[in-house]
C-alpha cells in the first residue's frame, strides 16, 4: 500500500493512504480553497435513499392505521449508530365527500413500531393530518420527521407510510376521485436522509 505524508505547518503529519486493492480510481480535488468535510463531521449527509413509485389512484376506507401502499416501503442501512434519519414524504391526497379528518404517520415496517410519535392530551399521535370536504379536493401534502438510529443499531430497516380516517368514507391518494384531465395525478416521493450525529 502506497501513501503520501504531508507535514503540518507547525507540527504533526497527515497521511493519505490508498487501499491495498485500489483499482484504477481517481480522486479529483476542486480548484478552490475550502475545508474537507468527512463522513464523521456532525451534520454532514452520509447517504440519501429515495423511492418514487407509480401506484396510480389508491383508495382507502380504514378507520385504524394501516399501510397506504407497500410501494412506498423504503429500506436504509445506517452507516453510523449515532446518526439521525430525516424522513420526508410528499404525496397528493383528497378526502371523501364529508368533513372527516385523516391522519398520516411514518411507520418502521421492520420493527413493527411507530416513529417518534408525540402526545398532547387525548389527541392522536401522527405526523400529519388533513380535512377536505369535496371528493375531488386534492392537495399536495408533505410530512417530515426525524428519528435516531433505533437502539444504536446499524442493521437495515424499512419505513413506510400509514394512514387512517375518522370515518369509513373513501380517501383518495395520488389522484382525485374523478378521472378528469384537469384534476391531475402525481406520483408520491419518499426520501430518507442519514445525517451524522
Amino acid at each position: 500500500m502506497s501513501s503520501v505524508v504531508l507535514a503540518g505547518s507547525s507540527s504533526g503529519t497527515l497521511t493519505i493512504a490508498a487501499p491495498a486493492a485500489a483499482g484504477t480510481n481517481t480522486l479529483t480535488l476542486p480548484a478552490e480553497t475550502g475545508t474537507l468535510v468527512t463522513s464523521g463531521t456532525t451534520g454532514s449527509i452520509l447517504q440519501m435513499v429515495m423511492v418514487t413509485p407509480d401506484p396510480g389512484l389508491v383508495t382507502t376506507t380504514n378507520t385504524t392505521f394501516a399501510e397506504t401502499t407497500s410501494l412506498l416501503r423504503l429500506a436504509i442501512t445506517p452507516k453510523s449508530a449515532s446518526s439521525t434519519l430525516v424522513l420526508t414524504m410528499s404525496f397528493k391526497f383528497g378526502g371523501g365527500f364529508s368533513s372527516q379528518i385523516s391522519q398520516f404517520k411514518f411507520y418502521d415496517h421492520t420493527n413493527s413500531a411507530d416513529v417518534n410519535l408525540g402526545t398532547a392530551g387525548s389527541r392522536l399521535g401522527c405526523h400529519g393530518s388533513a380535512r377536505q370536504v369535496d371528493t375531488d379536493d386534492n392537495d399536495g401534502d408533505s410530512i417530515q420527521f426525524t428519528t435516531t438510529v433505533a437502539s444504536g443499531s446499524t442493521t437495515a430497516r424499512t419505513y413506510t407510510m400509514y394512514n387512517r380516517k375518522e370515518g369509513s368514507d373513501t380517501a383518495y391518494y395520488f389522484a382525485a376521485a374523478s378521472d378528469s384531465y384537469v384534476l391531475g395525478y402525481a406520483k408520491p416521493t419518499f426520501t430518507i436522509m442519514e445525517v451524522a450525529g
